[in-house]
């Protein structure tokens, strides 16, 4: 049996541009994501406590969007493919449903919590206090 050593060398090279393409569009492909412009945050929030406003709240102010858009950048969390919770898993801590609307037209969702994913504590903790502030602001009451 006769091996050719051209083709095997050809076969090696094509595994090696795949795996070049694949790493490519991999780092660069996250990266353009999370850098899309936000055009609107729609959130609400809940937390265990009785008369709780967990009502559905909009921030579009494109210098509050920003803000978080910043925390986004700052933790390198990218919505709807970073996972920063699966649930709060503190007694009394407050969860946060986001949708992120972009100017593109394209949508993704993010759960934060509390008590989510440790390595993500410092992120949940100031974009829930963002969230919260926005929550007050826009109903003193709640």
């Amino acid at each position: 049996m006769r091996i050719n050593v051209g083709w095997i060398a050809l076969a090696i090279a094509a595994i090696g541009a795949a795996a070049l393409a694949v790493l490519f569009v991999i780092t660069f492909g996250t990266a353009r994501l999370a850098d899309r412009e936000i055009s609107s945050l729609t959130f609400h929030q809940y937390q265990a406590i009785l008369d709780f406003d967990d009502a559905e709240y909009v921030q579009d102010d494109p210098a509050q969007v920003a803000r978080f858009q910043t925390l986004l950048t700052e933790y390198d969390v990218v919505p709807g493919q970073t996972v920063t919770a699966v649930e709060d898993s503190c007694d009394g801590g407050l969860s946060t449903t986001v949708e992120l609307a972009y100017v593109d037209g394209g949508t993704a969702e993010m759960f934060l919590a509390t008590c989510g994913e440790p390595a993500y504590d410092e992120f949940n903790a100031q974009a829930t206090d963002l969230f919260t502030q926005w929550r007050l602001e826009q109903n003193p009451a709640g």
